[in-house]
């Protein structure tokens, strides 16, 4: 035998759907037509709106904050293009979120952290608690210190206090620089009013 009589030649195999394929009448071809194209030109459009509203709120925030510093608190500001104008209104909702925030909070803001944050601690059930009768039980009754480190998981969380949004520019620039890592604020939202 030689080589060549051991190569076998590739078989082609079609492959097959399991959903079966129906023809459409020529109306209904040229809707699905105008469908996919303006569906791919929408999202096209979708995709530059996003990287301009980008852009725009970057700049619109720069202005809020420009306004803030040289007069008074605003949430919102309105400013025109050429042709159109918005207002950017900036949200009063923050995430606080990072390793030992609180240690990191603390240390960058000194006494100005409890004007401007507040601690919630929760506690948790550890699994275990609710296996026997006896132990659910003791739900009924006080707990001393050592019962509840016992049976619950201790959690701290740090929150801005409410005003917070206004309260932000009262921090010196430094302040806020270092807390920046920690305290996120919600995205400012951008509304076309002609």
């Amino acid at each position: 035998m030689d080589a060549l009589s051991t190569i076998t030649k590739k078989k082609e195999v079609k492959k097959t759907s399991s959903v079966p394929a129906v023809s459409a009448d020529s109306s209904l071809k040229g809707l699905i037509d105008n469908y996919a194209t303006e569906k791919k030109a929408f999202k096209e459009i979708e995709s530059r709106v996003g990287e301009l509203e980008v852009q725009v709120r970057a700049g619109a925030e720069k202005l809020l904050d420009k306004e803030i510093s040289q007069n008074s608190f605003t949430k919102s500001v309105t400013t025109k293009g050429n042709a159109a104008e918005i207002r950017v209104t900036r949200s009063d909702r923050f995430s606080v979120s990072g390793e030992e925030v609180e240690t990191h909070l603390v240390d960058a803001l000194g006494p100005k952290f409890d004007q401007n944050f507040e601690v919630a601690e929760s506690i948790q059930i550890k699994a275990s608690v609710l296996i026997n009768e006896d132990t659910r039980k003791k739900f009924l009754e006080k707990f001393t210190a050592e019962e509840i480190e016992q049976f619950f998981e201790g959690y701290r969380s740090v929150k801005t206090k409410k005003g917070f949004d206004e309260k932000q520019f009262d921090l010196t620039s430094k302040e806020r620089d270092k807390i920046a890592p920690f305290v996120k604020q919600a995205k400012a939202s951008i509304s076309v009013i002609s």
